[in-house]
């Protein structure tokens, strides 16, 4: 399954997306390190998605790999 198929990435985009509109109406004096701190959660949580998904993606094929001996 390639990282673009995942329906999880394509929300967490979206979470992104919603979330950076909101995060521009936080009060000025709340911005700076509020903003920066949940925008790196953010790009965490989809980095720790992309991750997840290549680790399993891996087991999964070797999990299938045929022995020979």
């Amino acid at each position: 399954m390639a990282v673009e198929d995942l329906k999880i990435r394509q929300k967490i985009e979206d979470m992104m997306v919603y979330a950076y509109q909101a995060l521009n109406q936080y009060p000025k004096h709340e911005k700076h390190s509020l903003v920066a701190e949940t925008k790196a959660s953010m790009l965490n949580l989809l980095r720790q998605t992309i991750v997840c998904n290549k680790i399993f993606g891996e087991f999964k094929l070797v999990r299938h790999l045929p022995l020979s001996e």
